[in-house]
């Protein structure tokens, strides 16, 4: 029998069921195993008056795009259960040059910024070039409309292509005013294989210089794939992989979103310790990490939840894929919990960036992740409604 012995984090752990429902939003339209469908990211509307508690789901796909690729959103006015069609972006700039293909990242103001109102959607994603070997740009674009129509506002970083690029924009408004975009950066290989950094906007058209948040001292080492959550504490807590050792998933925090301590520091590690009998087993997360955070937990601080594309140290509590980590004492411990939409490795693009969000109250996960099909590797972006903390 393998017991958690992670400390504060068990009993809140031991309240996530199993999702109670789960439902499919598209499927990749090739039917080559898990083809260009992955990334997805789902956030609840709050700051969109009648229309909260709406989902928007966003997605990677270019099974059907490879040569005019387009990121395509749905909705959900009935908690995820059934989903619509509401708009696809297309790069209106650089028609022709490139495409915007990668790495969707979805977010709703949750204050008025540079005559956007509270509410307003932002997306930002990467665009390239057809070759993949010219030119990588991280785009922004907004929605007054809650996505059904989307405005371009501004390119906030442009470098070249693969092994020169910029990757995986993370969105964020600071308390100070600041709209943060974090991203992976290739630009500095001499120094740094990838390193993760920060650029500032207070109108979301002109970007500040970069800022390094980690970028370390061993070249070979590859932080990357950013993703930054809102504690209750007011802090920010930031995961990202480590390639270069074993993909695993570290942590970062911040008083004000801007402030990561030295970069040259790796930050601190996520795992999780079981015993088996009278052994003691580490378990940690690897690659294409997502964080969120839920008041709902057992202490003061709520409760921070990892996820990530495999789980090293042993076998995952489905059986295959990965595991949840979960924290109830800010990131100090952490216990393993079942994931809620299971799936099997090895297949293309499967589980590839899976995430989650919460409702409004905490007390509802929200996960979305790229599920191959039963009897073949064809991926599906799959939707999961768990009720947590025994609620």
């Amino acid at each position: 029998m393998t017991v958690p012995i992670s400390g504060r984090g068990v009993s809140a752990v031991g309240r996530y069921a199993a999702p109670e429902f789960t439902s499919v939003i598209a499927g990749s339209v090739s039917d080559i195993g898990g083809t260009g469908v992955a990334y997805g990211r789902v956030i609840e509307l709050r700051h969109n008056g009648a229309a909260n508690g709406t989902l928007i789901a966003v997605y990677e796909d270019y099974s059907i795009y490879e040569g005019s690729a387009a990121h395509p959103f749905y909705s959900s006015a009935d908690g995820g259960r059934t989903w619509e069609a509401a708009a696809f972006i297309k790069d209106p700039v650089h028609s022709g040059e490139c495409i915007v293909k990668w790495q969707p990242e979805i977010y709703e103001l949750p204050a008025a910024f540079a005559g956007m109102p509270e509410g307003t959607l932002l997306f930002a994603g990467v665009s390239v070039d057809i070759n993949l070997n010219k030119t990588t740009k991280l785009m922004l674009y907004k929605s007054a409309d809650l996505g059904k129509t989307w405005d371009y506002l501004s390119t906030v970083a442009q470098a070249g292509g693969l092994g020169s690029g910029i990757y995986e924009p993370e969105l964020q408004l600071t308390d100070s005013g600041a709209l943060v975009c974090y991203y992976s950066d290739e630009t500095e290989t001499e120094a740094h294989s990838q390193r993760i950094v920060y650029k500032t906007s207070a109108d979301g058209l002109v970007w500040s210089g970069i800022t390094e948040v980690v970028a370390l001292p061993l070249q070979s080492l590859r932080p990357g794939m950013p993703v930054v959550a809102r504690l209750g504490d007011g802090s920010w807590f930031m995961t990202y992989e480590m390639i270069g050792m074993d993909g695993e998933v570290y942590y970062k925090k911040s008083p004000d979103g801007l402030r990561w301590g030295p970069p040259c520091l790796k930050g601190r590690l996520i795992y999780a310790l079981e015993r088996e009998g009278a052994a003691l087993k580490k378990y940690t997360l690897a690659c294409t990490p997502y964080c969120a955070w839920t008041p709902v937990g057992t202490g003061g601080p709520g409760t921070i939840v990892v996820t990530g594309l495999f789980v090293r140290g042993g076998t995952a509590l489905s059986g295959g894929g990965s595991d949840y980590f979960a924290s109830s004492d800010g990131g100090e411990t952490w216990s393993r919990v079942r994931h809620p939409l299971p799936f099997r490795s090895g297949v293309p693009h499967a589980a590839y960036s899976n995430s989650m969000s919460f409702s409004a109250d905490g007390k509802t996960m929200y996960s979305i992740n790229s599920v191959p099909a039963e009897n073949s590797d064809k991926c599906f972006i799959t939707f999961a409604s768990t009720k947590i903390g025994g609620h």
